[in-house]
């Protein structure tokens, strides 16, 4: 199979600049804050007669970055403000 096929690694042929964190905090008001640290410390949270649940650590990761930007998207995929 040596004779018909390529491997090739990205290193070979990829050059990629070096990674640029920018970190840019966010200030949440004490409404979004609160439901911000339920959310966190519960994996659920009620906003707006709207139950969100986050199944595993790394969904709630997901969700607190949505949040954090203003909007969740709930189980239908609909955002939730």
């Amino acid at each position: 199979i040596g004779d018909i096929c390529i491997s090739m690694s990205a290193k070979d042929y990829l050059q990629l600049p070096d990674l640029v964190e920018d970190i840019v905090p966010v200030a949440l008001d004490s409404k979004a804050a609160k439901a911000y640290e339920e959310f966190e410390k519960n994996l659920l949270v009620e906003i707006d007669d709207e139950l969100l649940d986050a199944g595993s650590a790394a969904v709630l990761s997901g969700k607190l970055l949505q949040m954090a930007n203003g909007a969740v998207y709930n189980e239908d995929k609909q955002p939730v403000e």
